[in-house]
């Protein structure tokens, strides 16, 4: 950027888009903030079990998909109102340059999972991995 501020790798994380269009029932919202070994990705997934979630590494992104499904066992008879949206969702992530094939933590708790992408690469970028989810 010339004669700017640098952008963080805040900016890069939310403010960039793959471009590719997502179609799901709903999109989870996301917080990213830096600490001094990571950057965490918090995404509000409230209702959704951790082997209903993937989170797969590619080189320059995380793509995090699942399904909340409808709470209940009981199946309604009528409805008088309806606001928790169910059915997929997808979320992308598209990593700087500087984060590309670091090593990335997945916790879930208390509905929000957090993505911990480690500030020091691995030199893995071009691989692609799921990255497993552990639940608390």
């Amino acid at each position: 950027m010339k004669g700017g501020k640098p952008r963080s790798m805040l900016y890069f994380l939310s403010a960039r888009f793959s471009g590719k269009e997502i179609h799901t029932s709903w999109r989870p919202n996301m917080d990213v903030y830096e600490a001094d070994q990571a950057v965490v990705v918090s995404l509000e997934i409230p209702g959704v079990r951790p082997e209903d979630i993937e989170i797969m590494q590619y080189a320059d992104r995380l793509q995090v998909s699942g399904v909340r499904r409808p709470g209940s066992g009981e199946t309604p008879k009528r409805f008088q109102q309806i606001e928790i949206v169910c059915g997929q969702f997808e979320k992308e992530i598209i990593l700087p340059l500087s984060l590309r094939g670091a090593p990335v933590e997945a916790a879930l708790s208390l509905g929000i999972l957090s993505l911990r992408i480690s500030k020091e690469t691995s030199g893995g970028a071009g691989v692609q991995k799921r990255i497993e989810i552990e639940a608390q």
